[in-house]
């Protein structure tokens, strides 16, 4: 069932202002289809790419808006 357009933009409205979604790296690497070693190369060296959250001395994560934003706008890695 396909919901109406004014239904579409209260819900999008609605998680607008809600706490951001992290991903792990595992979940990145499965979204962008690459490896774990790419990620961290490409986290340090591609300026566009997302950069990630420290949430813990050992624990990093990559805020999902981020990567949504790098697949919408520089779906390869020379576009960066």
């Amino acid at each position: 069932m396909k919901l109406p357009n004014f239904l579409k933009l209260l819900s999008a409205a609605a998680f607008a202002n809600s706490a951001p979604v992290f991903l792990t790296a595992k979940q990145v690497c499965g979204r962008l289809t690459i490896s774990e070693p790419t990620l961290r190369r490409y986290s340090a060296t591609l300026p566009t790419f997302p950069k990630p959250v420290w949430i813990g001395p050992r624990r990093k994560v990559y805020k999902l808006a981020d990567v949504e934003a790098y697949q919408n706008g520089a779906c390869s890695p020379s576009n960066g």
